[in-house]
């Protein structure tokens, strides 16, 4: 390697050196208030790494000779006097941080994944510098230092949301359990069983951890693929032989692809072709994992944290498979760990109350009025299966147009027939609104909720309170704003009050409702969706023809003048020899053509493209029904 870059080497191994002695008197201070247990051990553990790591630097220093370099030498002691100038500052403010022992750990611990990220991104540049410059001694050591940061990191992440459990026992419902005066206090008023867990979720999270890169820490996953990709070749890419494939084979296996290497195809992709078809699915494809890692997870690995029961984190991790990779394993460990948890379907109808009783006609208010829903013209007959709908939660839905609307949160029942009735969606920025939509106007396809309805619709939608029971009010605006019939009218004058009236006769066809049949007819519904239609593309070749063109040349030719003697001549002629020979000679000269070619601008050609409407006819059979009355009475009808 060159001198320069050997320099450039030292450098950052210095910079290396001082957030390692930093980072020691960072965790020294942490230890000191951290209760016995797990997260103190791998702090202690991690505290012998980082002064491993250390000596490990200096080693490597003097294997090139800083010494002999009294900049570089300047460099190092400025920087590692202003690191370990920074964690002396930071020791005693970790003490008396936060109101309680609890919020003090919980701080440290943000800290510490701060001065983590901070050192995973020195060595992964120290690593990529050493790399180019073939100083392979550098990269080993980076790239081993670098898997032990990440290990650490990992833990402190997992250890984070116990950390803020603990803080709201404590602040919230006054029932602390850490007390940094007395060491080992937490643990031991820790259960048998919770330590189990604790020590089951250690163990998957170690093999967890052991395959993954630096791109775990949250954010860097995309930017990184991002850089890569734009500057990366094909080989680079997580498809082989990219530049060979069609657009549909390329659209074909992007599902499978992590998110880093979606952002990589992403960056590459518009770097050359640039084909929208791809770049738009890449784009809907891209999103947050369920938790940071979760691409590089072997399917017994993501089962493992599965089995911790976070319901959230499970229904993330279903929507997220059934939109990437699909792999059976996974889903059905997540409708497995869901189905423990019967309890989370919320009911949409209010528990029957005093006063109010369902009548076979419809249900029967407060006020003595009977509420009647039907649904709206064209509406579907015939609504998805119970399980059915139960699997939807976490797909996307999507409207009419194919737009997506939002994702399914949950599904809401009729506390009285136990059948789905509405879908919620989250809507709005970042999913903040909760939007209804009625189940029977949804069907499942493709692994999508599709609706009858557009976007703004649904949007539009009366909002509703997540985890509230809606009233009857709520019910009538929603049936309302999508079409459906919600009319109340009053009971028959002089009938006793929630008694209403006999039915008339009794179904023959099956058991007797009420007097009354519906009569339905089937609407015919058309909507556009948008595909490719094909593609148009300039081309610029080169063709030879012929150019004739008529070009007058001249040319000298000779000519014999003879002139007689004469006074004024007669003393030329003379001058010569009386009887002699003699020669004179006349130069000829003649034009000839010359060729000469240059490239001229004629004119600029580009493509554009005109929307041109024109109408087509649908034609589709559709059905109705008819009532007519029979009497078999002679006379009668």
């Amino acid at each position: 390697m060159s001198k320069q870059q050997q320099q450039k080497i030292v450098q950052y191994l210095n910079e290396a050196h001082a957030t390692e002695l930093a980072l020691a008197r960072e965790l020294q201070a942490q230890i000191a208030m951290t209760p016995k247990g797990g997260y103190r051990n791998a702090l202690e553990r991690h505290l012998r790494e980082t002064r491993q790591h250390s000596s490990r630097i200096e080693e490597r220093l003097g294997e090139l000779g800083q010494g002999a370099n009294p900049l570089q030498l300047g460099v190092g002691v400025v920087q590692t006097v202003a690191g370990q100038a920074l964690a002396l500052a930071k020791a005693p403010l970790n003490v008396v941080r936060g109101s309680g022992g609890e919020e003090k750990l919980l701080k440290n611990a943000k800290d510490a994944c701060a001065s983590e990220a901070l050192e995973i991104a020195t060595y992964i540049s120290l690593a990529r510098l050493a790399r180019v410059a073939g100083d392979q001694r550098t990269e080993r050591l980076a790239e081993s230092v670098l898997g032990d940061e990440q290990r650490m990191l990992d833990r402190v992440l997992g250890e984070i949301p116990r950390l803020t459990d603990a803080v709201t026992r404590a602040e919230v419902e006054a029932n602390g359990s850490y007390d940094v005066t007395e060491t080992g206090a937490a643990d031991a008023a820790g259960a048998v069983g919770a330590a189990a867990k604790r020590t089951a979720r250690r163990g998957t999270g170690t093999a967890r951890r052991t395959s993954r890169q630096a791109r775990k820490v949250p954010g860097v996953a995309r930017a990184e693929g991002t850089v890569k990709g734009a500057v990366g070749s094909e080989s680079d890419l997580a498809i082989s032989g990219y530049n060979s494939l069609s657009a549909n084979d390329i659209l074909e296996k992007l599902p499978e692809l992590s998110q880093v290497d979606l952002a990589k195809v992403d960056a590459y992709e518009r770097k050359n072709e640039n084909r929208s078809t791809i770049t738009s699915r890449i784009e809907s494809l891209q999103g947050d994992e369920p938790w940071p890692g979760y691409d590089e997870l072997r399917v017994d690995e993501i089962r493992a944290v599965l089995s911790e029961g976070d319901e959230q984190r499970i229904k993330n991790a279903r929507a997220y498979e059934r939109k990437h990779k699909a792999r059976a394993g996974v889903i059905k460990a997540t409708e497995r760990e869901l189905s423990k948890d019967a309890t989370s379907v919320r009911a949409t109808t209010a528990t029957p109350r005093p006063g109010l009783q369902k009548e076979s006609s419809g249900t029967e208010s407060r006020d003595g009025s009977t509420r009647r829903l039907t649904q709206p013209p064209g509406a579907e007959t015939t609504n998805p299966t119970d399980s059915a709908v139960a699997e939807w939660r976490g797909s996307n839905a999507v409207d009419s147009n194919g737009q997506k609307i939002g994702t399914v949160e949950e599904i809401y029942m009729d506390t009285e027939t136990g059948k789905p009735d509405w879908v919620a969606v989250k809507t709005g920025m970042a999913g903040s609104k909760l939007s209804l939509i009625p189940t029977a106007e949804a069907s499942e396809t493709g692994g999508q909720v599709r609706v009858p309805y557009d976007n703004q619709q649904v949007k539009d939608a009366p909002a509703v309170v997540p985890d509230h029971e809606l009233s009857q009010e709520e019910e009538a605006n929603l049936f309302r704003h999508y079409g459906f019939e919600y009319s109340e009218v009053r009971s028959d004058p002089g009938l006793a009050r929630g008694s209403g009236r006999d039915t008339v006769g009794h179904d023959t066809s099956g058991p007797t409702t009420d007097d009354a049949m519906t009569r339905s007819e089937e609407e015919l519904r058309v909507g556009k969706t948008s595909r490719e239609r094909g593609r148009a593309r300039l081309r610029k070749y080169v063709v030879t023809e012929q150019v004739q063109q008529t070009v007058p040349v001249q040319r000298e030719e000779v000519r014999v003048e003879r002139e007689p003697i004469t006074d004024a001549n007669v003393g030329d002629a003379t001058a010569a020899p009386e009887i002699s020979e003699e020669e004179h000679e006349v130069t000829l000269h003649e034009e000839e053509v010359v060729v000469e070619k240059r490239a001229v601008p004629k004119e600029r050609v580009r493509l554009d493209k005109d929307t041109v409407t024109e109408d087509q006819t649908v034609s589709e059979q559709v059905r109705k029904e008819q009532i007519e009355a029979e009497a078999d009475t002679p006379g009668r009808a």
